[in-house]
């Protein structure tokens, strides 16, 4: 009898240390700030993004104009020297197993589209506007897991992709839903190409955004600086032949561009660590709601910072796409305490059931020894 209380009591015990592990995990240093040390951190990786988006609209608009092409290759240069010592550091395997190699170069190679896409709208829209473009890959994440991973999408959800739409269209302004054609005084002087085939690159971008997203979600086993280590590989290997054919491709020339360009790989790195960091101490959609510090640091810094011109159905539409973001977060992170409720209210039932078998069994013990005794007795 006591062998069978000690069997399942260990069990007990390991199914507590698997799940005390865990949240030592994910929780360890958690408590700092009172417990809203994740938050910081992902605030820290808003802030850190918003101003290298500020320094590649500076390079690559000013009269000393640096193409985007060139830009993603410095980064991607400074992202690998960093990235790699990283790996090295974690002792991990920058090739990683063969089965992952084809989804990681997947990922790289749509996530340097959608990084190009991205730097190059930054170049040709006002800070602000291109942000907002950059900032409806959340939307097309949830579509393109709806027709791929069969994830279910709500009522709710769809009516955020509704209003985020109706955003990037007040955003885009297209003539053909009837808004007035732009005037020359309404464009920026640094705009190369009609503002409908940039935000068309943009969404290109924001959908290939999207669809790392989606793969990224396949490599769970795989280091995270690995796959960022592919990213700026494949990165380098893209954009550097691109860069040396463009006639219009130009070295830094003064020491300011060049610590801008330093900054923009900098802030790059530590942008993307800061929100790693952050999403392991903060639930994820508590955490990605302040990256809608984005859309206001974009817009602080056009008005106050660059001096720019904003449309007020700009700023609508920023408005509605980021109460749009809100309200998805706010929808993951209802979704995931119900998750939680049911997952405890299953363990109750798993724990009654175990504690039932063992009353069960314990019982069955007690007879057996009462029938030994009593023979023994006899």
């Amino acid at each position: 009898m006591s062998a069978v209380i000690d069997k399942y009591t260990s069990l007990e015990n390991d199914d507590n240390d698997d799940n005390d592990n865990d949240d030592d995990l994910s929780a360890e240093g958690s408590h700092r700030c009172c417990g809203a040390i994740g938050l910081i951190f992902m605030g820290l990786s808003a802030l850190s993004f918003s101003i290298m988006s500020l320094l590649v609209h500076i390079l690559s608009t000013s009269k000393f104009k640096i193409p985007s092409f060139e830009l993603v290759a410095f980064r991607t240069i400074l992202g690998i020297a960093f990235s790699l010592g990283w790996v090295i550091r974690a002792k991990e395997s920058p090739f990683s197993q063969p089965k992952h190699r084809c989804l990681l170069g997947s990922r790289a190679a749509i996530g340097v589209v959608g990084m190009s896409c991205n730097w190059y709208i930054l170049g040709q829209l006002p800070l602000g506007d291109a942000t907002v473009i950059i900032f409806t890959s959340p939307i097309f994440t949830m579509l393109v897991a709806r027709i791929v991973l069969k994830e279910t999408l709500t009522y709710p959800q769809l009516f955020c992709v509704f209003v985020s739409s109706i955003g990037v269209l007040l955003v885009a302004r297209p003539t053909f839903l009837g808004f007035p054609t732009e005037t020359t005084d309404d464009e920026p002087s640094y705009a190369e190409i009609p503002r409908g085939i940039v935000v068309v690159i943009g969404l290109i971008g924001a959908m290939a955004s999207a669809a790392t997203n989606i793969l990224v979600r396949k490599l769970t086993k795989v280091h995270a600086m690995v796959t960022v280590l592919w990213l700026m590989s494949f990165g380098f290997v893209i954009t550097t032949p691109i860069t040396l054919f463009l006639k219009e491709s130009k070295w830094p020339v003064t020491s300011e561009h060049w610590i801008m360009v330093l900054f923009i790989g900098v802030l790059g790195f530590t942008g993307q660590g800061f929100k790693t960091q952050g999403l392991k101490w903060e639930q994820a959609g508590i955490g990605s709601m302040m990256r809608n510090l984005d859309l206001v640091l974009a817009f602080t810094f056009q008005i106050t910072l660059l001096g720019e011109k904003y449309q007020g159905l700009s700023v609508i539409g920023a408005t509605l796409t980021l109460l749009s973001s809100v309200g998805m977060g706010y929808l993951k992170v209802k979704e995931r305490r119900q998750k939680r409720k049911m997952e405890l209210v299953d363990g109750d039932v798993d724990v009654q059931e175990r504690g039932s078998e063992l009353i069960a069994m314990t019982s069955v013990g007690i007879v057996e020894e009462k029938k030994t005794q009593l023979l023994s007795d006899a």
